[in-house]
């Protein structure tokens, strides 16, 4: 009985001396540092990182200051509506079951669904490193209301979604530059954009990322771009609702710039138009405000004499007569 009482202690610690052996052996040796990933997955970390942008629809964009030409300027502005938009819409997508809530309100006038408005404010400053300022967003086409706690709004479904990959990255200085595809999300031989981004790496909660700099899409289909000045010359004139008098009517300049009036002759608003290529060869017209902010409507040239807003049952305006 001694005896194997022995044998059975004797085989305890043997057990002990090997799973000893084998954690130390799971542990680096001390002053060791991880692995670096390689550079195939830093090219899809970094095409994750900008898909967090072009699954919510931003495609031109810098933290530059001003609202000058085409790209959205997203610096100058601590509640700039698209900060918001896109601290709101990435959770949507993102973070739905954990952080969107159905509407606590009575009747929900603003909108069915909620979030708290600190989830918006850690999604802007994970991302863009601003410190957003939280307002609501007045916007006809997907208004965001806040309460002071809480942002109230719809869901958007049902729109194309483009992921980026990223081709190629290099450092300059401090900024990586990456280059690459953008790919519909249904379809990953769908590659209408190419793209060129920048940003700089960060800390987040004690995490190594990226905090975006700028960010811009060009069609794939051609290398040459396309000749505005000759888009926009045949918008030239005074465009009548329905080709009719005393009914609401919009005068563009030829040059990209356009004012809209109510048939009572008092001008509703003021903006620029962007030439964008919907189909191969068929352009749509899209209207932005003077601060560059897009206004979620959009016109096709039928002929030099008419043009119709949205699809082919939209309102029809008829040039006046020179």
């Amino acid at each position: 009985m001694k005896k194997f009482f022995f044998v059975k202690v004797l085989l305890a610690c043997l057990m002990v001396g090997l799973l000893i052996a084998a954690a130390s052996a799971a542990q680096p040796a001390k002053g060791s540092k991880a692995s670096k990933p390689s550079q195939a997955q830093q090219l899809r970390q970094m095409s994750t990182f900008l898909s967090n942008f072009t699954e919510v629809g931003l495609f031109d964009f810098d933290l530059g200051k001003g609202a000058d030409g085409d790209t959205l300027h997203l610096g100058g502005n601590p509640s700039h509506p698209e900060l918001i938009r896109f601290g709101i819409m990435h959770n949507y997508i993102n973070n739905y079951k954990s952080r969107i809530k159905p509407c606590p309100t009575k009747g929900c006038k603003h909108g069915s669904l909620v979030i708290d408005a600190k989830f918006v404010a850690e999604s802007v400053k994970k991302y863009f490193g601003i410190r957003l300022k939280h307002v609501s967003v007045k916007d006809p086409g997907q208004p965001f209301y806040f309460d002071g706690r809480l942002y109230h709004f719809e869901g958007a479904d049902g729109e194309a979604v483009y992921y980026a990959e990223v081709k190629q990255a290099e450092r300059d200085g401090a900024i990586i530059r990456m280059t690459g595809d953008l790919y519909n999300s249904e379809d990953k031989d769908d590659r209408p954009y190419t793209f060129e981004a920048a940003a700089k790496p960060y800390k987040w909660n004690g995490k190594d990322t990226w905090v975006i700099l700028s960010f811009k899409a060009q069609s794939s289909g051609s290398d040459s771009e396309p000749d505005m000045a000759g888009l926009l010359a045949p918008t030239k004139g005074t465009w009548r609702f329905d080709g009719a008098k005393d009914t609401a009517y919009i005068v563009m300049d030829g040059k990209g710039n356009f004012d809209a009036y109510y048939a009572s002759g008092a001008l509703e608003m003021s903006g620029t138009l962007e030439p964008s290529e919907e189909y191969e060869g068929v352009y749509i017209y899209l209207l932005r405000d003077k601060s560059g902010k897009d206004l979620d409507m959009g016109f096709f040239m039928d002929s030099e004499t008419q043009l119709h807003f949205g699809n082919d049952e939209g309102q029809i305006y008829i040039k006046d007569k020179d």
